[in-house]
């Protein structure tokens, strides 16, 4: 398979396993709640790392359970500095939750390659 369209699939894999766990399986109560208590950002990365996990490997990406906890791991800390107005503070909404999104997505690159 050429690189291009290898880098291709890649990429669409990332986007969509991005979407699916930190867009589809958050519920409305978890996005409003996780900027006002850890636990339930907790979850929300918990379940962002497992949603990733299932996209990728009905994508045929294998993840270890190391690899998830990690991803969960990294997830939280970008998140809570967004949602504590931390990052929007610094540089404004637009631009933190660009720098949010390209962090999420570059960690999940760094995961499949």
């Amino acid at each position: 398979m050429p690189i291009i369209i290898k880098a291709i699939e890649l990429t669409i894999v990332i986007l969509f396993a991005h979407m699916f766990g930190d867009y589809f399986l958050q519920t409305d109560y978890l996005a409003k709640n996780k900027a006002k208590d850890n636990y339930i950002l907790l979850a929300h990365s918990v379940l962002y790392s497992l949603g990733i996990g299932m996209v990728f490997g009905i994508f045929g990406i294998t993840l270890t359970s190391i690899d998830l906890a990690l991803i969960s791991a990294i997830h939280y800390p970008i998140d809570y500095l967004k949602v504590r107005g931390i990052t929007p503070k610094l540089m404004g909404d637009k631009n933190a939750l660009i720098l949010d999104q390209a962090i999420h997505y570059i960690t999940l690159l760094i995961f499949i390659l």
